[in-house]
């Protein structure tokens, strides 16, 4: 019961990371495109 509970653990703990790369992308394509929507406001670009 044990290692199988372990086992459960290990397949959360990947998705997890897996998710939060994820989101972690996606927090920093999301932060650059509303950067560069400002600086395009301001005219920078």
């Amino acid at each position: 019961m044990a290692v199988y509970f372990g086992d459960w653990i290990k397949v959360l703990v990947k998705l997890n990371l897996v998710a939060l790369l994820l989101l972690v992308q996606a927090v920093y394509v999301g932060i650059r495109a509303y950067v560069k929507g400002c600086k395009r406001a301001r005219g920078y670009y």
